[in-house]
Order: C-alpha cells, then structure tokens, then sequence
C-alpha cells in the first residue's frame, strides 16, 4: 500500500532541498526529518480516521514513543530481561486502541472505522528493534531527536524498508551530497519505479485472476492455471515491494 501521488512528490522535493541546505549541522537534519515526518503522519491520520480515532491514535503513539525511548536509555545503563521483554512487547500494544472504541463512547461514522494503519507495523517493529538494540548492547547513546527520527521517517513509513538504528543515524551523520550522487540516485529511482509500475502493476498484475473472482469459481480452473496465478502473485508483491 503506497501513499506517493503528485501532492506527495511535491512534499518529498520541498524536504529534500530544506534537508540539504541545512549543510553539515547533524542535529538540524534530525529535526528537520522528525518536522517533515510527524507532518506526512498527520495527514495520514486525518485523511484516513475520524478526526477523535486519529487524536486517540496519535496520544497513543506518543505514550508508546516516550516509554520506549525511556526504556531504551534505561537498558543502556543497565541490561535487564524483563525492561527488554517488556519493551519489546510494549509497542504492539498500539493495536489494542480500537479496543478503546466503546469504553469511550466513540462510535466510528459509517464511511470511517477504526482501521488500524498499515504504518504502525512498521512503527512498532522499529521500536522493538531500538530497545533490543540497546539491551544487547549495539546501541550506546541516543538523543531523543535521532530516535523519533528513526521511528517515523516518512519515505520508508508505509512500505519500508526497516533499517536498523546504528546504520540510519550513520547515514544521516554522515551525508554529504556530491554531484556524482545525483547519478546513483537517478539509477535507483529508473529501476526502482520500472520494477514497480512496469513489471509489478504492468505485465504481472495482468496475468492475477480479478478482484471479484469468487472461491466457487477456482473449482473450475486447472490446477496449473492455480500454479501460475499462485506464482504472479509472489512475483507481483516480491517486485512491488522491491521497486
């Protein structure tokens, strides 16, 4: 599930250049990826729930976000199994907050339900991974700005990829943009969007069965016609993903 459109495109060109002229300053990066970040979650939130689900949600985010990252600090001190089994536990609790529906009152309208977003697997993984991290060691110190950075950054919010932490703050520290970037970048984004749209939605999506073929109807198929459209389908999320 993909968010981009033109709106989207325009967004992602204003944070590019707003990131890139900030210059070296490391922390400013971090803030401004955490800005841009919190602003596309927000749309997300407010174009897809109910303006009261969507305020439950964020609270709810922003609890997890703080325990996490407190947990996170603590282990980083001292290493202890039950603060590791305990956080990493703790953000899949986000998928408990339609639970919360009826206890408050809130009834969904009939368009909006509470759906839970598809970003908050990635959200709750990335967490699980920063206080693993720093249980086992592998994280020595962490600045809050870096780790909400890190927890929201919005061009992998949806589709990912998940990243680890050492790498991503690494790669932030160190950036530096260099004329022969802008090459590698145009190869990735050619192969990337012809591997998504080309041979995922163009040639692959065309040998799946429709949306509205019924369970009753596969017992008329062959079973190598079941084969093939098992095998599109792999091909279709491996390149769509991949792209």
């Amino acid at each position: 599930m993909l968010f981009q459109s033109s709106l989207y495109f325009l967004r992602l060109t204003i944070a590019v250049l707003i990131y890139w002229s900030i210059g070296n300053r490391v922390r400013a990066r971090f803030i401004a990826i955490v800005v841009g970040s919190l602003g596309v979650m927000y749309y997300l939130f407010r174009k897809n729930l109910q303006p009261n689900i969507a305020l439950i949600f964020l609270a709810a985010m922003a609890i997890s976000l703080l325990l996490s990252f407190s947990l996170g600090l603590a282990m980083m001190k001292k290493r202890s199994q039950t603060l590791m089994l305990g956080g990493l536990a703790l953000p899949f609790c986000i998928f408990l907050v339609p639970l919360l529906g009826a206890p408050l009152g809130i009834v969904a309208s009939p368009k909006v339900s509470w759906i839970v977003p598809i970003s908050l697997g990635f959200f709750a993984l990335r967490q699980s991974h920063f206080l693993f991290e720093c249980y086992r060691g592998g994280i020595k110190n962490a600045d809050f700005a870096s780790y909400v950075a890190y927890i929201f950054f919005f061009p992998s919010l949806i589709a990912g990829p998940l990243e680890r932490y050492p790498k991503f703050i690494s790669q932030v520290t160190n950036a530096r943009l260099g004329w022969d970037h802008f090459g590698v970048a145009a190869e990735r984004l050619i192969s990337g969007a012809f591997k998504k749209f080309v041979i995922a939605d163009g040639l692959i999506a065309a040998a799946l069965p429709p949306a509205d073929f019924s369970q009753t109807a596969f017992a008329d198929v062959s079973w190598w016609s079941l084969v093939f459209a098992c095998t599109a389908k792999f091909l279709y999320v491996y390149f769509d993903f991949a792209g």
